[in-house]
């Protein structure tokens, strides 16, 4: 393992840890319910994510069917006044021990989320008759249900996963696509808001000269990350300072250093 891609790590760590914190404070306010956890955490995570700009005015409604067939399993959704779009979130949490999210567990996830959308459009709200913020969601998005054209469902969770793709499908007339935010890709979402300018710097103009650059093999899924030297002449007692960079490449255009690719 380099050296970047173990300090990258680490940095993820330490990301992970102060999830827990958050979600930690965060549990007393859902003192009683069965899915204090589930929600503390979704509301840690959901926080972070709109104040990125991924997500907008949501809505805790925490619910989990515990018998019967066809369960459903929900923890937020969203849906605001100028959208057609409806948003729904589910979420996984991790523990030391168990911290890998496989396809399986999304699979279900993501299906049992998709169920409380057939359910609600439906108007079959009697599963919900106990929990009061599920019913108010589902109801809102049945006499919203005209103008829903599409729907997200948005799988949470401070695991990580080799494989974030989840195919599409078809459900009462309307799209559903899938989305996983795991922990790499939370934390590069909170570093992308914390630097949202972008900074492009050509070394090449600046050097007069291309630098070589060394790809960390094997790549991560995201990401392609080099490792290059920049020697810097007459700095403090003349010696030369070495920087690592990770340089997420393109591959549009020669002047371009920084650029991530799209989730």
């Amino acid at each position: 393992m380099s050296d970047v891609h173990a300090f990258e790590q680490q940095l993820i760590r330490e990301f992970a840890e102060t999830l827990a914190a958050e979600a930690e404070d965060k549990r007393s306010e859902f003192e009683g319910q069965d899915s204090a956890e589930d929600a503390a955490l979704a509301d840690v995570i959901l926080s972070r994510l709109e104040e990125a700009g991924a997500i907008s005015e949501y809505e805790l409604c925490p619910h989990e069917d515990k018998e019967g067939q066809r369960r459903c399993r929900i923890v937020a959704y969203s849906l605001p006044d100028d959208t057609t779009r409806l948003e729904l979130f589910t979420v996984r949490v991790g523990k030391d021990d168990d911290s890998n999210l496989t396809r399986t567990e999304i699979a279900k996830l993501t299906g049992w989320a998709a169920r409380f959308f057939d359910y609600s459009i439906k108007g079959e709200f009697e599963r919900f008759a106990q929990n009061k913020p599920a019913l108010a969601a589902a109801t809102h998005i049945h006499e919203q249900g005209g103008r829903i054209a599409d729907v997200r469902v948005h799988v949470l969770t401070n695991c990580t996963t080799r494989d974030r793709n989840v195919d599409s499908l078809e459900l009462q007339g309307r799209l559903i696509e899938f989305e996983v935010w795991d922990l790499e890709r939370l934390y590069r979402t909170a570093g992308e808001e914390v630097t949202r300018d972008r900074i492009e710097v050509d070394f090449s103009q600046l050097m007069g000269r291309p630098i070589a650059c060394l790809e960390m093999k094997p790549p991560p899924q995201d990401y392609q990350t080099f490792l290059f030297d920049l020697p810097i002449v007459r700095a403090i007692r003349r010696s030369a300072v070495r920087i690592q960079c990770e340089v997420v490449l393109t591959g549009q255009g020669e002047g371009e250093h920084r650029h991530p690719k799209d989730d």
